[in-house]
């Protein structure tokens, strides 16, 4: 609904940004946001600011959502393309961390079998450790 209010609304969303049996919010950020805006228009900034773990909680994410200016269009996804890059992000819980090198190494070996030009990968293991 707030697509269609007659002005920019901003958000405070807190809770887990990164829990069992949901998709993580770097999904909504990298994947979901880009693609409503690609085929819809919809402009919707996400900003991280913390991020919360399934028994911790304490995450926040600041949301920032334009007002559409037209109406949704019809789209038709029937031809996927080729796959022109990959980039992976590994987040772990403190007490997790020590699991995120071998993953990370794992991860990079077998995406390098399937993906047609290694180059183009893309796997981060960000250094910063979340609570």
């Amino acid at each position: 609904m707030l697509l269609f209010a007659p002005h920019e609304t901003k958000l405070v969303l807190r809770g887990g940004t990164d829990v069992q049996k949901s998709p993580p919010v770097d999904y909504t950020k990298y994947i979901l946001l880009p693609f409503l805006k690609k085929h819809f228009g919809i402009e919707c900034d996400l900003d991280v600011r913390k991020r919360g773990f399934s028994s911790h909680g304490g995450g926040e994410v600041f949301v920032t959502i334009s007002p559409m200016e037209y109406k949704l269009k019809c789209i038709s996804l029937l031809d996927r393309g080729e796959i022109t890059s990959f980039t992976g992000i590994i987040w772990s819980a403190k007490q997790e961390y020590k699991n995120v090198r071998p993953l990370s190494r794992v991860t990079n070996n077998r995406s390098s079998k399937h993906f047609k030009n290694p180059s183009n990968q893309n796997l981060q293991n960000p250094t910063q450790k979340s609570p």
